[in-house]
């Protein structure tokens, strides 16, 4: 009995060669968008390591700032001291000033905008201080001046740490250096320290700059009226007895 072969089924070239070439550019639109992520990632990355030096740069020269904000504060209370003490020229030593200005500046255009904006903010508050001062030689002598300027390096040196510190964790910088930076943030707080403690016993008498100040009324809301309370009643009470005497 004769076997029947059953005719070999017919390969459509065109479909497979159609099918091959979609395969193909299926596979080429993939590798372009995987090459594209990568090669974003990788420019994201350059970007990234670029402003971080630049954040570096800023942390750096606030740190400075600070540091040089303590060694005037140092200064000043030996001029102070020989202030108090009728010596000549007792300022010499501290008729500096310390700029917080960065040089090179940064390409602030660069930077976030959240980045940026307390730092022009921290510059222009702190030349704002100094004028204040300046103004206030209306009313203070010399030495009420320099107290002043006392507490503009004291409640900016500690502004500028905290930024700074920020930056320093933020870019992962590390802790070396940070052990003259310390001794400058207790130097400030020491100082502040005081005022706060004058603040305390006398709110109405003794005259802070008007960041301190307000940071004092925001820490003890009620306390200069209620000094200012006492006071009048006091007033009013020796009053009352001058009239009895009379």
């Amino acid at each position: 009995m004769p076997v029947t072969v059953e005719p070999a089924a017919s390969i459509n070239w065109v479909t497979v060669v159609a099918s091959s070439a979609l395969v193909s550019a299926v596979v080429n639109v993939g590798w372009n968008a995987i090459s594209k992520l990568l090669d974003r990632r990788h420019e994201n990355a350059k970007d990234k390591q670029r402003i971080d030096h630049v954040k570096l740069e800023i942390m750096d020269q606030l740190e400075s700032f600070a540091n040089r904000c303590a060694s005037l504060v140092y200064d000043i209370h030996e001029g102070l001291a020989e202030y108090y003490r009728h010596e000549p020229n007792p300022f010499s030593d501290a008729q500096r000033s310390v700029e917080l200005k960065f040089d090179p500046e940064p390409r602030w255009v660069e930077l976030p905008i959240r980045f940026v904006a307390p730092l022009r903010a921290l510059m222009r508050e702190y030349t704002d201080a100094a004028e204040w001062i300046t103004r206030s030689g209306v009313w203070a002598d010399t030495a009420d001046q320099y107290e002043s300027e006392l507490e503009r390096l004291a409640f900016y040196g500690l502004e500028v740490l905290t930024i700074a510190e920020k930056i320093r964790t933020e870019i992962d910088a590390g802790e070396r250096g940070t052990a003259q930076l310390e001794a400058s943030r207790a130097e400030f707080n020491g100082l502040i320290e005081q005022r706060r403690d004058a603040y305390k016993k006398r709110p109405l008498d003794v005259t802070f700059i008007p960041e301190l100040e307000a940071q004092f009324e925001r820490e003890m809301p009620d306390h200069k009226s209620l000094h200012a309370r006492i006071r009048k009643a006091e007033i009013e009470k020796r009053k009352a007895e001058e009239k009895t005497v009379e």
